[in-house]
């Protein structure tokens, strides 16, 4: 059980990073589509 834990705990940082990473390409995204709307 416990060689179980830290695989557990790693894949939910790993989960963690992921859901990040994809909030910060979202406001990116988002960030990006706001300048081409205020340039046209």
């Amino acid at each position: 059980m416990t060689s179980c834990s830290p695989a557990s705990s790693r894949e939910k940082k790993g989960s963690f990073l992921v859901d990040k990473l994809c909030r910060c390409m979202h406001v990116h995204s988002r960030l990006s589509y706001l300048n081409q709307v205020v340039r046209l």
